[in-house]
């Protein structure tokens, strides 16, 4: 049976050439997918702080060029030992990208403890370059390792991004989302299995087809889902905090709340004055009813203009959680509070439920 395996390679008969298209096709779809999130990461980085997103990049061109290193040895290369060594190329340059990935993520995405899959995937990999070299059969055994301790770190990573991620009231659309990458994922690890099922010699041709729709399919979603998330430092909205105010359109300050360092109500009236002096220019330049976005060397200021309050967050930078949490918040208040506030005598007291409201939405 390895004897037949053997001399099946490279593939040919009528088959080839379909298979072939269908392969470099795969290639160079994968290979797209790492130059598009090169160019998104390159837009994000002036926008946003990018946290290991460039492990994505590397993870995907890693997989497009073993991915080519497979399709030379199974279609071109007529030695079983030539083939098996440029298989063997293609396998470590998947296993150094999955390192690279891991070590990126993890750098900013704390999980258990700092880069404890990243140190545990690198000794497995020494440990495998040393019995590579001695026993290669054996090698070949501790090679399931790495995707062992890579799927354990996806699992543990998405759960936590998906977490994380998550902002009340956009409960379904994170899911479905989220969904996308999973099926995506899937659909590739499955296809490349079914290639690889050597053993099954009857009807490899059959499996090496549909693992190759599967991964046609898998990078497609995988395009769907890195196009919709806007970017992985949405995963710390919270941390990305400063300060909180809710303000009358009068300019009275009725609520202020600060994640970091404690301010007194007299500074926060202060700054919440200033804020709402250049809200109103703005107002009446822009004629807008909506988000403003106001830019101070390292802090990023976003107000919403409601009917009866201005809500003012001050943040270490500007993210779609931060501008959509603002707007909800400032909608629910008025919603809750809108028969005091049409007639409002002056009691600050009446807004003390709105801390609890605050801390519910930002749970």
């Amino acid at each position: 049976m390895i004897k037949m395996i053997i001399e099946m390679f490279p593939l040919f008969g009528n088959l080839k050439e379909p298979f072939l298209i269908l392969e470099w096709l795969v290639f160079f779809i994968i290979l797209e997918l790492s130059i598009f999130l090169a160019i998104k990461l390159k837009k994000k980085e002036k926008e946003t702080t990018t946290y290991g997103e460039i492990g994505y990049i590397y993870l995907s061109l890693g997989y497009s060029l073993m991915w080519m290193f497979l399709i030379i040895g199974d279609h071109y290369i007529t030695q079983n030992i030539l083939r098996e060594h440029i298989l063997k190329i293609g396998f470590f340059i998947l296993v150094l990208a999955a390192l690279f990935f891991i070590s990126a993520t993890e750098k900013k995405h704390l999980i258990y403890k700092k880069y404890i899959f990243s140190i545990s995937y690198s000794i497995f990999i020494i440990i495998y370059l040393f019995i590579w070299f001695l026993k290669i059969e054996l090698a070949i055994i501790i090679s399931s390792s790495f995707w062992t301790i890579f799927i354990i770190y996806i699992i543990f990573h998405y759960r936590d991004l998906y977490k994380n991620y998550y902002i009340k009231g956009e409960v379904r659309k994170t899911k479905m989302m989220f969904l996308k990458f999973i099926i995506g994922l899937s659909s590739i690890i499955i296809g490349y299995v079914l290639i690889r099922l050597l053993t099954i010699f009857e009807y490899y041709l059959f499996y090496r087809f549909i693992g190759n729709i599967l991964q046609i399919i898998g990078a497609i979603f995988l395009f769907i889902f890195f196009s919709e998330i806007p970017s992985l430092s949405e995963l710390y909205w919270k941390k990305r905090l400063v300060s909180f105010y809710i303000i009358l359109k009068s300019g009275l300050l009725i609520y202020y709340k600060h994640f970091r360092s404690e301010t007194n109500y007299l500074e926060s009236s202060l700054k919440s004055g200033g804020i709402v002096s250049v809200e109103m220019i703005l107002e009446n330049i822009t004629d807008s009813n909506g988000i403003s976005l106001i830019e101070r060397k390292d802090k990023k200021i976003i107000i919403h203009s409601g009917k009866y309050l201005y809500g003012v967050l001050i943040s270490d930078e500007i993210l779609r959680s931060h501008q959509f949490i603002l707007r909800n918040i400032i909608l629910k208040i008025e919603h809750i509070f809108s028969p005091i506030l049409s007639n409002w005598q002056g009691d600050l007291k009446v807004f003390s439920p709105i801390d609890n409201i605050i801390e519910d939405m930002l749970k």
